[in-house]
């Protein structure tokens, strides 16, 4: 048996629910509104929060305000409560990851297979380890180890922290 509805009856129950929720008020979600800005670079491409009080924000391409290219920096250590930049360094060349162990950042270097170790406290520099061919990311997965991506060997580095 085939039933048929009439369309007025069909209808009247749907426009009833719409008038229904007309007349119910609007609810508003907040608006996320920036409550402040630090300039760390033109070509900003990587940040990790080893803290709640410090950020280290990793640049594609080093730059500086002189003629002299070896002055340019390229990572940017940030106050987070302050929102200043404390300190900053030249790390490689094309700069595209950075995951945080501990006192260290482990900075991803693109173009010369590097993994690079800064220490945070001093801003320096500690050491190069060689990885894979172009890398792109870094994970630390536990206290004793981290992880590289090889883009173009297409393979994993193993790093003993």
């Amino acid at each position: 048996m085939r039933v048929k509805l009439h369309p007025v009856r069909v209808c009247l129950p749907l426009l009833a629910i719409a008038a229904a929720c007309a007349s119910l008020p609007a609810q508003t979600q907040p608006q996320a509104q920036p409550i402040g800005m630090v300039a760390v670079g033109k070509s900003p491409f990587a940040l990790a929060v080893p803290s709640n009080q410090q950020a280290i924000v990793v640049n594609l391409f080093p730059e500086g305000t002189s003629s002299d290219t070896s002055t340019w920096t390229n990572t940017k250590l940030v106050d987070l409560s302050a929102k200043v930049v404390t300190s900053q360094l030249r790390v490689g060349t094309r700069l595209v990851a950075v995951a945080v162990a501990g006192t260290h950042a482990l900075v991803v270097n693109e173009d010369q297979d590097f993994v690079i170790v800064v220490d945070l406290t001093t801003a320096r520099e500690l050491t190069r380890i060689g990885v894979g061919s172009r890398p792109s990311n870094v994970i630390v997965a536990n206290t004793q180890l981290a992880i590289a991506t090889n883009g173009t060997s297409g393979d994993l580095s193993f790093i003993n922290l």
